[in-house]
């Protein structure tokens, strides 16, 4: 898969799963009946929010490098960085909308949820693109033509490797 088209691939997946999890908690807060809300929102008070997150969240995970695509990176390893940068970018949030006064509150338990939204949505979304860029490359598909410099004994190793 040429590196374009899998960081756009991912971009794509990320700003899905960056949408699902803000409608699923949006769902959550004002529909379940879970929360005692004071005000009510409508689905057309969502579209500026949801614009202003999935930027925020681009914006994280493009400067931690999550869109690189430079090297295969295990789904284990892309599963600790999507949790580890979701767990930052909750607590930036959290630090954005705290009120000082009651700065724990049962309508803030609604990041938890959140959080773990947009780590299930991110990683699904995340681990499809990956396998589907293993199958390929084990199919003989994308790879590249590597030269090897020199013919002594560490040159012969990475050519068995290869």
């Amino acid at each position: 898969m040429p590196r374009w088209l899998e960081r756009t691939a991912l971009l794509i997946s990320d700003v899905l799963g960056f949408n699902l999890a803000f409608i699923l908690i949006f769902v959550l807060r004002f529909h379940s009946g879970m929360y005692m809300n004071t005000i009510q929102l409508a689905w057309s008070d969502m579209g500026n929010p949801a614009v202003i997150l999935t930027v925020f969240w681009v914006f994280l995970f493009g400067i931690n490098a999550m869109y690189a695509v430079g090297r295969t990176i295990s789904r284990s390893d892309e599963f600790l960085n999507i949790a580890k940068y979701v767990f930052i970018g909750i607590f930036l949030i959290y630090l954005i909308t705290v009120d000082l006064d009651n700065p724990v509150t049962f309508g803030k338990s609604i990041l938890v949820f959140y959080a773990t939204a947009l780590v299930v949505f991110l990683g699904v979304g995340r681990m499809l693109i990956r396998t589907l860029h293993q199958s390929r490359l084990s199919a003989g598909k994308g790879l590249a033509n590597t030269l090897i410099v020199g013919l002594n004994r560490r040159g012969v190793a990475v050519q068995d490797e290869f």
